[in-house]
């Protein structure tokens, strides 16, 4: 059995739907940094196969309140499933889905699963199977049917035998306990099973133990009661032998001559089941008494009822021709009637014929003014939707050329029109006026800015100067000899040119700032008042806006009145309709009325007619009172009462006649002669039936006297019966007993002979697995000293264990060294490496051709990396085996392809990681161009590499 593809979603690390298609694939490299999500595939395949994780089958707390199989970032509406195209054998092929049915509320997602298989199959066809039936299926497939009975957990010895997961390679050797590593090859073995065995012999014989004490109690019960029972029999015994009565067999024979059920238990003197079946007898006498007294009452009831059925019987005979009469006078009371309520109601006939069609007219005016209101409502909606509309562009954009378009459209009043014109105008001409003086503000607004940097700069240069006279000035105070200018130089300058010029230019200082002083001024005045004028002609705007919109809203208010309008018209019309049909169904009414007295409502002679008809009514009336005409009613519903009567006594007279006698038939027919005659011959039959039952009463009475007074001789025969059964009980318990004594000494033999005999067949397979294992060991150990293996299997705390010990092979007498605590992780990788291959080589559980390694090679420095590929080389070639194996370690992967070149190799490459899980590279099919994660590496042909070192040897 082999995996042709798998496909995953939402599983662990996978987010989103990947298939993986790896048919005829020998080796599956899963290629990769730490982490990036190889050990999901592993994982994939143990669940689909098993329902479990071994690595977390050990239920804990933590586990019960985490979700690890679905994906995290899982949308609510995406299943988590794994599917695995399996092929079976050559014929059949399969696909197995094992879906998360992890509901909301779960606290953890472990455990909760379904299976789905879709199995197709040459001849048998396509099948379909979900749940328990395709467990059962898969496990048949899995499993070989030799170990079905033996391997209850599948999912522990796959991953000894088929997927070596990361924390196995240690666990074995190191964490694993002792007692455990034996457990584990005793499941591979399959003698784990019998192991079992003895628990259920010890149980067993424990079992026995308190049926053997249970039946020692239970004789000594019985023997107890064989003592009493002959005791009490003795004493019966010696009083019977003293009393002189007359014989029971004798006493009661007249008793069997009336009872024939008890002439068998009197024969045999069966005294206690023919005391049973006296009592018995006894209820059904007072049963059939019970019946006889019924069945008096009856003829009693029947005989009583005989005069009543024969006046019932004439009364029904004469009550048609009474209700004939009754109906006649009554139709023609019903019938009059109806002729004066049409008479009554004519004159309400014609004015309704009248008024209907008035009313037709009202109604087809109403509806003429409801179109032309709905109209009009809809001529206002449509105006001040194109204004709305307009007018809100406009203002958008700012374009006011479009309120022309306004001008075009239809108003109803002329008036709104233009006041609409007028307010529009007016806005555009405030924009305008806004426009031009925003203008002349920002013209100003940048020269009073201008003005204001003259001014600070003047002011500046101003307040430099008067520093620069104050300063000559004060050195023309402290200088008395000066002949030329201080600040240029210049010959022939006196103090007093000095003082001169200091004095001309400090009162020439200040002359232009004054003026723009003054312009600063007048240009912030004319600002204010552009401001103003601004303001004002944005009121006047927004006015103009608020103008418009409740224009609008007049409209908008104009619409809805003339919606009302046409509401209230309608609501009227239909009041207009409901008086038509209220009309119509009164003249329907009137003509059906008339019609049933044959008579045409519409003809001319209508009135006629109805007078006619009832002075012919009236004339058939008159040998009827008043009273009798008016009491009509109630004369046929007390004739149908009597008939009614009637019928009832005759039934129920009949009823009791067949109680009687259910045999007869057709009594209703019968005549009054028959039924005399029956009801005579049922009396006669009676008076026997209870002369017989009270000769047995007697008889009977008198069998249960004698029984009682003869209790002493029954007591003995019961005495005698229970001595009987009691000696057979305590000879079927002593058997027992002795049985179950035998079956103890048996079981507590075989209990002392499973530990020797599980004992040697585990050696025999140990020697014969070990041997291997050390084989593989020589092979792929790299270690400089210790280079053999050695094992030890002890029988401690009433359990068997399994040590593993390192040697240097050197010395016959050195000591071997627990491997568990000298040699390094990746050294240990090596042992369990080297039982991970024997164990896979050795098994025959499964017909699964699987062999997963996940990240087996640790450090390549400690391992002989390159024996190891040889081995799964082997695996392929000559055990037809399926590799899938995964390693972070790109030396490793490189060199696995270099020497897995002679197999079909399939390459399954992580390049990164996200929330949606493993990036994989992809690669583009050449044969049908579709993009697929899985990277192919054709077998080479060593016919083809046999060419390429010729070519290569030739050119050398």
């Amino acid at each position: 059995m082999k995996i042709q593809a798998i496909t995953l979603e939402a599983f662990r690390g996978f987010l989103d739907k990947v298939t993986f298609n790896i048919q005829d694939t020998g080796v599956l490299l899963l290629y990769g940094p730490n982490g990036h999500g190889k050990t999901s595939i592993f994982d994939a395949i143990e669940w689909a196969l098993t329902g479990e994780i071994q690595r977390f089958s050990v239920s804990t707390e933590e586990r019960k309140r985490t979700r690890f199989i679905r994906n995290l970032h899982a949308q609510e509406d995406q299943i988590t499933y794994v599917t695995l195209n399996l092929l079976i054998d050559s014929t059949i092929n399969a696909q197995v889905k094992r879906i998360c049915t992890v509901k909301k509320g779960d606290n953890t997602d472990y455990g909760k699963h379904k299976l789905e298989i879709l199995c197709f199959h040459p001849t048998e066809g396509n099948k379909e199977l979900e749940g328990s039936e395709a467990e059962d299926l898969l496990r048949t497939w899995l499993i070989n049917e030799t170990w079905l009975n033996k391997i209850t957990d599948s999912s522990r010895i796959i991953s000894l035998t088929h997927i070596l997961g990361q924390e196995k390679l240690n666990e074995f050797v190191m964490g694993m306990k002792d007692g455990e590593r034996y457990s584990s090859l005793s499941v591979l073995f399959g003698t784990e099973h019998f192991l079992k065995y003895s628990d259920l012999f010890k149980n067993s014989l424990e079992g026995l133990k308190n049926e053997l004490q249970l039946r020692r109690g239970r004789i000594l019960e019985v023997e107890t009661s064989i003592k009493n029972i002959e005791k009490n029999s003795e004493v019966l015994e010696k009083k019977l032998v003293s009393d002189t009565k007359e014989p029971l067999k004798k006493a009661l024979l007249p008793y069997v001559n009336y009872f024939n059920n008890t002439k068998n238990l009197y024969e045999v003197e069966n005294w206690e089941e023919f005391h049973i079946a006296v009592h018995k007898n006894q209820e059904k006498l007072r049963e059939e008494r019970f019946q006889l007294e019924n069945s008096a009452q009856h003829l009693k009831d029947a005989k009583d009822l005989f005069p009543k059925w024969k006046t019932s019987k004439q009364f029904l005979i004469d009550a048609p021709k009474k209700r004939e009469e009754l109906n006649k006078w009554l139709n023609y009371t019903q019938n009059l009637n109806q002729v004066e309520s049409l008479l009554e109601r004519f004159p309400h006939f014609q004015a309704g014929l009248t008024k209907k069609d008035k009313l037709r007219v009202a109604i087809e005016r109403k509806v003429s003014v409801i179109q032309k209101l709905s109209e009009k409502s809809n001529t206002i909606d449509e105006l001040v939707h194109k204004l709305r509309t307009i007018f809100k562009e406009a203002l958008e954009k700012k374009d006011f050329k479009l309120f022309t378009t306004i001008s075009t459209l239809s108003f109803e009043d002329k008036e709104i029109k233009l006041k609409l014109i007028s307010y529009l105008e007016k806005m555009k001409e405030a924009r305008n006026s806004i426009f031009i003086l925003r203008e002349n503000y920002e013209i100003n607004k940048s020269a009073l800015s201008n003005l204001e940097k003259s001014f600070h700069e003047l002011q500046g240069v101003d307040k430099k100067f008067q520093e620069l006279l104050s300063a000559l000035n004060d050195y023309i105070v402290v200088q008395n000899d000066i002949e030329a200018c201080p600040a240029c130089g210049t010959p022939g300058i006196s103090i007093d040119h000095l003082k001169k010029r200091v004095v001309s230019e400090q009162g020439r200082m200040n002359t232009t700032l004054p003026q723009l002083e003054l312009q600063i001024k007048e240009t912030k005045k004319q600002m204010e008042v552009q401001f103003k004028e601004i303001t004002t002609y944005k009121e006047q705007f927004n006015s103009s806006i608020d103008l418009v919109n409740k224009l609008i809203e007049n409209l908008e208010e104009k619409a809805k009145e003339t919606r009302d309008s046409r509401l209230r018209e309608q609501r009227y019309e239909q009041q207009l309709h409901n008086e038509v049909s209220a009309l119509t169904d009164f003249l329907n009414v009137f003509k059906q009325d008339a019609n049933k007295l044959q008579i045409d409502a519409s003809k001319l002679n209508f009135i006629d007619t109805l007078k006619q008809l009832e002075q012919e009514l009236q004339s058939s009336l008159l040998p009827l009172s008043l009273k009798d005409r008016a009491d009509l009613s109630n004369q046929v519903q007390l004739l149908e009462r009597k008939i009614q009567h009637a019928r009832e006594v005759i039934n129920y007279f009949i009823g009791k006649l067949e109680k009687l006698d259910v045999n007869v038939k057709d009594l209703r027919l019968w005549s009054e002669e028959q039924i005399t005659l029956f009801l005579s011959e049922i009396s006669n039959i009676q008076s026997h039936s209870i002369e017989v039952l009270h000769e047995k009463e007697k008889v009977t009475f008198k069998a249960l006297s004698i029984l009682d007074q003869a209790k002493d001789e029954l007591q003995l025969l019961t005495y005698n019966k229970d001595l009987k059964r009691q000696l057979q009980s305590l000879k079927t318990l002593n058997q027992e007993k002795d049985q179950i004594e035998k079956d103890c000494e048996s079981v507590q033999e075989i209990l002392l002979n499973i530990k020797k005999a599980v004992d040697t067949l585990n050696n025999k397979m140990i020697d014969e697995l070990f041997d291997t294992v050390q084989k593989v060991f020589v092979h792929i150990n790299s270690h400089p000293l210790y280079n053999k293996l050695e094992f030890s299997k002890e029988h401690r705390n009433r359990a068997y264990r399994l040590l593993i010990y390192a040697l240097t092979g050197q010395s016959e007498t050195e000591v071997p060294a627990n491997a568990s605590y000298i040699f390094s992780s990746a050294q240990v990788n090596s042992i369990a490496l080297s039982f991970f291959i024997a164990m896979a080589l050795h098994q025959n559980w499964s017909p699964l051709q699987l062999i997963g390694l996940d990240d087996p090679i640790q450090s390549m420095d400690e391992i002989n990396v390159l024996a190891f590929i040889d081995l799964l080389r082997l695996f392929v070639e000559q055990y037809n085996r399926q590799i899938i194996i995964s390693t972070h370690d790109y030396t490793f992967y490189k060199m696995m392809l270099r020497k897995f070149r002679f197999q079909n190799v399939s390459v399954i490459e992580y390049e990164g990681y996200s929330e949606k899980g493993p990036s994989i590279r992809t690669q583009e099919n050449e044969s049908n161009n579709e993009i697929q994660l899985v990277q192919y590496y054709p077998q080479l042909k060593i016919e083809k590499l046999t060419g390429e070192l010729y070519k290569l040897d030739h050119k050398l």
